[in-house]
Parts: structure tokens; sequence; C-alpha cells
């Protein structure tokens, strides 16, 4: 009798004990080492599936300007812009003053060996560095101010299709004319700069037929006392009204409207600031969409090879703001033809011829 309970309790543990083995999960096989070839294939294989590629560095953004960036202008609008963007989205900024064109490829190559991704090397002068120095770190994402179509594995070109703006700044600017003379000034005649005094003066004509619009270039991106001087050679000759290509021409053609009592305009930021009584239109370049996108295009992979963006008034990237101060300075009929024009721009009825240079 006591051999057969034993019997029967010791069956009562060998049956749990197979129940519990059976129910306990089994152990995984260690897995063997990949092989290079294997490890090589794995990440085509996850492609194949349809599974995303693994997520772009962190943005390091560098950007290089010509001038400073209180100039209100070209440097301010491109470093304010940039500013925003990187509290926005988080990523880390560094920019450059006053970069010459000859230390550009210092600059560029001293950001890239540190770490920085991305840069926005805002000038023209800065196209031929930029395409020495940016094969040479083809996982970089860079853009330059060229406007004329320039690109690269990795290099993008931003158009300023100011020519857009200043044909409308034309219209209402011949309207404040008295004399029929207007000046344009420049720092080159590169295209951009050429094509916007070529859209200025067709604006002009819409307003008056006979309008004289006198042209010159400096030579200089940033000497504000020799555009001056040039400005005042065209008041002298009758010119009430002056339009500018560039920070420094634009900061000396105020400086020469206000000293002589004539109109002018700002260039690519609001400059009334610094007269007031003078600046009557402001161009404005809102880089925010141009930026937003290039970023985006980076962040989803579509940035290489680089592209040509193209962004102008039927984009909002560019529009033209009257001084309040002077607005009934220009005559309603000016106004009128301005904002028809603009409306068509948009709408796609009209465009702008674009005359790069001298014919």
């Amino acid at each position: 009798m006591y051999k057969n309970k034993v019997n029967w309790i010791l069956a009562i543990f060998l049956l749990a004990t197979l129940v519990l083995n059976a129910c306990a999960p089994t152990p995984a096989a260690t897995p063997e080492p990949a092989t290079p070839a294997e490890e090589e294939a794995a990440p085509a294989e996850e492609m194949e599936d349809g599974e995303e590629a693994a997520p772009a560095a962190a943005i390091r953004m560098a950007v290089l300007n010509s001038g400073t960036v209180d100039d209100l202008s070209w440097n301010y609008q491109m470093v304010s812009t940039a500013e925003k963007l990187a509290e926005e989205r988080g990523f880390e900024l560094d920019t450059s003053e006053k970069v010459p064109p000859a230390e550009a490829e210092r600059v560029m190559r001293e950001y890239l060996d540190s770490g920085y991704n991305v840069i926005i090397a805002h000038s023209f002068g800065y196209g031929d560095p930029l395409f020495k120095v940016a094969p040479d770190y083809p996982e970089a994402y860079t853009a330059w101010a060229g406007g004329i179509s320039r690109t690269a594995d990795n290099i993008a070109d931003y158009n300023q299709p100011f020519y857009q703006a200043a044909y409308l700044m034309g219209i209402m600017a011949a309207g404040m004319s008295e004399s029929g003379i207007m000046s344009f000034l420049s720092g080159f005649d590169i295209p951009v700069c050429h094509s916007m005094y070529e859209s200025f003066k067709m604006g002009a004509q819409e307003t008056n037929p006979d309008i004289e619009v006198l042209y010159t270039f400096t030579g200089d991106w940033g000497d504000v006392a020799k555009a001056k001087e040039a400005v005042l050679a065209h008041i002298d000759v009758g010119a009430d009204y002056v339009a500018s290509c560039g920070f420094g021409p634009t900061q000396g053609a105020i400086a020469a409207a206000e000293e002589r009592g004539i109109y002018a305009s700002s260039y690519v930021g609001d400059m009334s600031s610094l007269a007031p009584d003078n600046v009557a239109l402001s161009m404005i370049w809102d880089l925010y969409p141009l930026l937003s996108l290039i970023l985006d295009d980076i962040e989803a992979g579509e940035f290489n090879p680089g592209k040509f963006y193209d962004l102008g008034v039927a984009e909002g990237a560019l529009r033209v703001d009257i001084n309040p101060a002077l607005a009934d300075n220009i005559p309603a009929e000016a106004l009128e033809k301005a904002e028809i024009a603009q409306q068509a721009i948009i709408d796609g009825s009209f465009e702008v011829p674009y005359v790069p240079s001298a014919e």
C-alpha cells in the first residue's frame, strides 16, 4: 500500500515536470556571425522589402557672406532667415561675414572638415571656389547664389529673379520721376543685375515711354563710397530716382539720394530706415521658401544631383513694399499698373522678359 502510494506521487511529479517543460519558451539559437558578404547585402534586402533608408545625418549648416549681416539687405536676409529655420527645425548654424572670394575655398574646407554638412555660399563670387571644393566632400550638400543654373552632383544653384520685382518697381518709380531721367547702379554687370536693370527700365517705360535710365556698375559689392560717387554723377545730369543691385551699391545710392533729395529703392530687404524721406520702394527677397525647400529636399533625399531653385514673385519669394510715408507720392495710375502686372505674373498670364546681358 505504501509502495503504491509513493509510486502514485512520483507519477504526478513527473507529469507536472513534463507539462512545465512543454510550456517553457524554447531558448533562441545563438546566431552564427554574419559573413562580410551577408553584412553588405542586408541593407539592399531591406530596401527591396520596402523599408525606408536610414535617416540623413543631422543638419549642420554654414553660411558664407560677402558682407556684414547688419546691412538690412543681401546678407541680413540670408542670415536672419537661416537663424529662424535653425530655431524652428533645431539644427546647428554658423555664419561667416565679409569672406572675400579668394578666401572662400579655405573657409568652406574648414567648415566641412569640422563636420558641417550643408554649405550656403551666398555670393556669385563664391561659384568657382565652391566647384573646386564640393567634389572633395561628396556627402555634403552645397548651394550658391549663381542664378545661372550652374549645378553639379552635390551643388545647387539658387536663382535671384529680381528682374520680376524690378519690373514692378520701375512702373511705380517712373511715376515719381519729374525729370524723366533715372539711375541704375550695380556692383558688377552679372546676369542677375543686368536683367534687373533691363526689367526696371521696361517697367518704367510702361509708365513713361520716353524715360531714360542711366546704368553703371562699380566693380565692387562693398565699396559704399564709390557707389555714392557714381550715383552723384547721375544726379548731376538730371536723375531723380535711383535703383540698384548689390548691398554696397544700394547703401551708396541711398546715401547719395538722401544728400541730394531724390528718391531711391531698397535692394533685397527694407532699407528705408536709412533714409525714410527718400527710400520709396523696397524690393523684398523672402528667403524662407527657398531655404525651406532646400532643407526639405535634403531630408527627403531629393537634393542630389544639385538642383536649380527658381522662386520668384509667383511663388511669394519676391515682392515690392511701399514706404507708407511716401505712398502718396506715387501716382494712382502707376500703382494700378503695378498691381495689374503683379497679378498677371502670379497667374501666369504675363512673363517679365529676362535679359541677362547687353545685346
